[in-house]
């Protein structure tokens, strides 16, 4: 019955052209934004026809889900992802194995909804503890952070420069098609979340991090600076990854310490004087600036900038379990060695006798010296 309805809406909506150039015909109602609940799903269950027709082999499963997510075919959505999802799992990276995670919290919660006849923020709720509270830190990091964005504004302006770009047509290609239902369906789901995401995420997190916000870290001069603290939830003495910036953005700020602690680090992450819970005039990166051109032109950072570093760190380190107290900025310069960081750019790593500190750099040299 379902395939003589696939059927039926290719007849309806597929325009008659020349197989190369086969376009997709447009509802009369599609850039009405009232209409677009009505509207989308027939559309979705049309170019899925159109799809399976002009690929024998069947179309590609990452633009196939979005299309049963948008037509309410939540199981075969949910067929779509898992066969996506297979050889992901136990991939090395956390940010692969977290892959389409997102829209299959979305699947099973409508689907759930569906088949219980409940609320979706309630399906949603469940779904949430029963996919991300058994994944392993880094994962559930990749998968909770990618849910923390403002998707929902995102996707919302790709819809919108969508639909006026349908004005005055008829038909569009398959590739146009399946933009506007990737588009739709982006909307729909981040639109559907809503708030719930933030409150899950809050408490799953509190099952795997302590977290210290507005920490004041006073500097030997007098001056403050604000940090973000976030430990694993373990006794052992851990590394930590300082990372120093001027965007006071609560959830980027947040996002980056939570990825470094689910890697085994504390995440520190340290505001420049004046921003956040520092008081006093904004300084963007004045005790930083000699570095840069020390560094822009090979050659090493001077003692002073490396003492302003030491410092700063030693301020940190008083505040983390695990790290020395006797870092002195008067002393001779440390040793340090350059080394990639999470994400490749360059990290100062100094070494001590019971802990690791590592301070990840404002800057990505052109060229370093060891």
């Amino acid at each position: 019955m379902r395939n003589a309805s696939l059927a039926i809406y290719l007849c309806l909506f597929a325009a008659p052209a020349p197989a190369a150039a086969q376009q997709i015909k447009l509802p009369a109602e599609i850039t009405d934004e009232a209409a677009l609940p009505r509207v989308m799903p027939r559309f979705a269950k049309a170019v899925i026809a159109f799809q399976q027709a002009a690929e024998p082999a069947g179309p590609a499963e990452a633009s196939l889900f979005r299309a049963q997510l948008v037509a309410g075919l939540y199981r075969e959505a949910l067929a779509s992802l898992e066969r996506l999802r297979a050889p992901l799992t136990d991939d090395p990276s956390p940010r692969i194995r977290a892959r389409y995670l997102d829209y299959v919290l979305y699947a099973r919660s409508r689907l759930a909804a569906e088949q219980r006849k409940t609320a979706f923020q309630a399906a949603y709720r469940e779904t949430f503890h029963a996919v991300i509270n058994p994944l392993d830190n880094r994962t559930a990091a990749m998968a909770t952070n990618g849910l923390s964005f403002d998707n929902l504004s995102q996707a919302s302006q790709a819809l919108e420069q969508d639909l006026r770009q349908l004005d005055g047509k008829t038909a569009i290609s398959a590739a146009e098609s399946l933009k506007l239902i990737s588009d739709y369906n982006e909307r729909e789901v981040y639109r559907a979340f809503g708030s719930t995401s933030n409150a899950l995420i809050t408490e799953d997190d509190a099952h795997r991090y302590s977290v210290r916000k507005d920490v004041i870290v006073a500097m030997p001069d007098g001056g403050t600076v604000c940090a973000l603290i976030v430990r694993p939830l373990v006794k052992a003495k851990l590394p930590a990854l300082l990372q120093f910036t001027i965007y006071n953005d609560p959830g980027s700020l947040f996002r980056e310490a939570r990825r470094a602690a689910s890697n085994g680090y504390v995440g520190v992450m340290g505001l420049t004087r004046g921003k956040g819970c520092s008081a006093g005039e904004i300084v963007p990166y004045e005790q930083m600036a000699p570095m840069r051109p020390h560094w822009s032109t090979g050659s090493p950072p001077s003692r002073g900038a490396m003492a302003r570093w030491a410092c700063m760190a030693a301020a940190i380190a008083d505040l983390l379990h695990g790290l020395p107290r006797s870092i002195n900025p008067r002393g001779s310069s440390p040793s340090w060695s350059v080394l990639p960081s999470l994400q490749g750019s360059t990290c100062l790593r100094k070494e001590m006798s019971s802990g690791t500190l590592f301070i990840r750099g404002l800057f990505t040299p052109s060229r370093t010296r060891r």
